[in-house]
């Protein structure tokens, strides 16, 4: 789950990771393969005619998939789709396309404050995927923002799925789903210096940990979404909290986006120094009033 992971003063950012076929091994280290629930999401790309997983994903709406802005802060390679409620990805299944990438505001302003030259921060790793069509599969339902007020630290367990790295290094992989409980760790970043308010951390376990290819899925409480897994060590599994979004902390932004109007890219755009190029941007209002655009600033 884990997208941007650090150890020291070592940095490795931890996106596409192609599903590879392993069935011997575990995915998220330390953890036990597990039934996919119906809104556990893959969130891959079609290139070449092939599709690859490279995150996680969260369905909280029939059309609307919550993962983390990192996942989706690169330029994609070809078409965005993703795989809900399924087991094993090496197996046949359905996808459904993605036809809006909504990054939330405050990542997007860091990423490119620091483009070329520093680590984004962590703050707000959050984005929605829209899908051009609903899906039948049912939604998890958030928890309460007050959730986390009742936990208890180092007690209370939390609930991690993904289909990540499966060894500290993330060399291995397997397509099979796996769940792990990690303990509470607090909501300030002791482990790596990161300045965020918007994460709560989990894990202390040396061998029990997310990992790379994890990053932007799901972290519960009583089986509702109370994380997206973030960022935390790598090498994985070293006995340090990992860092995760707290979801519920994001219920306005989310409900604004699916009933507002929105203007954004599919796919991020490379240009090297000195050059232009073109991007294609959907327009979309999903609120109860038409519009009118008189200007579109960046």
């Amino acid at each position: 789950m884990l997208d941007l992971k650090r150890s020291g003063v070592a940095l490795a950012c931890l996106l596409p990771l192609a599903v590879q076929a392993d069935a011997g091994s575990q995915r998220i280290i330390g953890g036990s393969a597990v039934t996919a629930p119906s809104w556990m999401v893959a969130v891959g790309e079609v290139v070449n005619g092939n599709w690859s997983n490279f995150c996680g994903g969260t369905l909280i709406d029939k059309q609307w998939v919550l993962t983390a802005a990192h996942c989706v802060a690169n330029a994609q390679s070809g078409p965005m789709e993703v795989a809900i409620g399924v087991s094993d990805l090496s197996r046949p299944h359905t996808r459904s396309k993605v036809d809006q990438v909504l990054m939330h505001p405050e990542y997007y302003v860091n990423l490119l404050s620091n483009l070329g030259y520093r680590e984004t921060p962590y703050s707000s790793d959050v984005a929605l995927l829209h899908l051009a069509t609903p899906v039948t599969q049912a939604p998890i339902v958030m928890a309460d923002i007050t959730t986390k007020d009742t936990w208890q630290w180092n007690t209370t367990m939390l609930h991690a799925i993904g289909y990540g790295g499966i060894n500290p290094d993330a060399t291995k992989s397997s397509p099979q789903l796996l769940a792990v409980d990690l303990a509470y760790r607090g909501e300030r970043d002791y482990w790596y210096g990161d300045p965020t308010t918007t994460h709560i951390f989990a894990g202390k376990l040396a061998g029990q940990d997310t990992c790379k290819g994890d990053s932007g899925g799901p972290l519960t409480y009583g089986g509702k979404l109370v994380g997206v897994t973030s960022y935390g060590a790598f090498p994985c599994a070293t006995g340090s909290a990992g860092g995760y979004t707290y979801a519920p902390a994001f219920s306005d932004w989310i409900v604004g986006q699916q009933q507002g109007v929105t203007l954004t890219t599919i796919r991020g755009l490379i240009l090297p120094s000195g050059t232009s190029g073109w991007a294609d941007y959907l327009l979309a209002n999903r609120s109860n009033q038409a519009v009118t655009l008189s200007g579109i600033y960046s």
